[in-house]
């Protein structure tokens, strides 16, 4: 997910009408509103969603260069019920949809019905052409900041809110980005008191998946990654690169388009790096994106895939079958 401060393609905006939450028929709001989209208008394109019954009054309101479509809603915020946009491995556009209830639907929310707002990430979503990722994890746009380089700020108040998603830990929401991201980092983070399959079936269970798809899925996974005859074997039996062999499985149980890699070598010799990096290359021609960051030189030029450099935040070199740059400080390269 790209910073807020990156450059945009374009704006969205809903127009304010709801007479319960603006007062005087919404005109003032309408007036303020009209007055930020023609000030955005003026360094990228607005498109601003409307009822039927306000399209006349809105398109009268706002310039001729901003867009205005006809999408109903429930109220304005978009920041909130609309898509979040995402960059993939190959520089496509992508819009992750989340489940509104409108802060917190019967329990608790702004408003009832939010039906309406529930739809527009993915009317939005058709508009501008972009795939669209569904999910039933319930998050307002406003509740997550990132800074586009791999943090993401939130808060308890709204994923942990038993109004938002009931019954979840903070385990239970890492677990969740987890299953949709798979993520590998550096320190295997593995369960020390479960054995390898225990380890790599928790992730399938956690979901909610049933006993017979996890017995069926675990010893494929194990055998990709050459541990089925380790799977009774507990994380202090293992080397470290059988632990990262590990941590990669479970990463690929539940079947991920996207396998996030934070220096998966680190913590291994050149043995066992060299392993780590073939399993990653095996696992790649098998369709799933894999994208790596790390700053080891060998694991980036025995790769030769895509290298995307980073100093200080920013992206200064992008190559298709790129290598190490020596002698150019210490930034981070993410290996794809």
């Amino acid at each position: 997910m790209p910073a807020e401060f990156e450059r945009h393609s374009g704006c969205w905006m809903l127009w304010p009408e709801r007479p319960d939450n603006w007062r005087c028929g919404a005109k003032p709001a309408q007036a303020v509103f009209a007055a930020i989209a023609t000030a955005i208008a003026g360094a990228e394109p607005v498109s601003v969603g409307v009822s039927a019954a306000q399209f006349q009054n809105a398109r009268a309101r706002l310039p001729r260069e901003v867009r205005v479509v006809e999408i109903s809603s429930n109220d304005a915020w978009i920041r909130d019920c609309g898509p979040t946009f995402v960059i993939d491995a190959k520089g496509r556009r992508r819009g992750v949809d989340w489940t509104f209830n409108g802060w917190g639907g019967l329990d608790g929310g702004l408003y009832f019905p939010w039906d309406r707002d529930d739809e527009v990430a993915q009317k939005v979503l058709e508009l501008e052409g972009a795939d669209r990722y569904r999910t039933s994890f319930v998050l307002e746009g406003g509740a997550i900041h990132v800074d586009g380089q791999g943090t993401c700020l939130t808060t308890e108040e709204c994923l942990l809110n038993p109004n938002r998603n009931p019954g979840f830990t903070r385990s239970d929401v890492e677990e969740h980005l987890r299953r949709h991201l798979g993520v590998v980092f550096q320190d295997f983070k593995l369960l020390t008191d479960k054995t390898v399959w225990e380890n790599v079936a928790f992730a399938m269970q956690v979901t909610g998946a049933h006993t017979r798809d996890v017995m069926r899925q675990v010893p494929r996974v194990l055998d990709l990654v050459g541990l089925s005859h380790k799977s009774r074997m507990y994380p202090n039996e293992l080397s470290g690169g059988e632990q990262q062999r590990t941590a990669i499985a479970r990463a690929l149980v539940n079947n991920p388009k996207i396998l996030l890699c934070d220096e998966p070598t680190g913590n291994l010799d050149p043995v066992n790096t060299t392993e780590i990096t073939a399993l990653l290359q095996r696992i790649n021609l098998k369709g799933t994106t894999v994208v790596v960051a790390t700053h080891n030189q060998a694991v980036v030029d025995r790769m030769r895939r895509r290298v995307v450099r980073l100093e200080d935040g920013r992206i200064t070199t992008d190559e298709e079958r790129g290598y190490y740059y020596l002698g150019l400080g210490q930034g981070q390269v993410l290996s794809g």
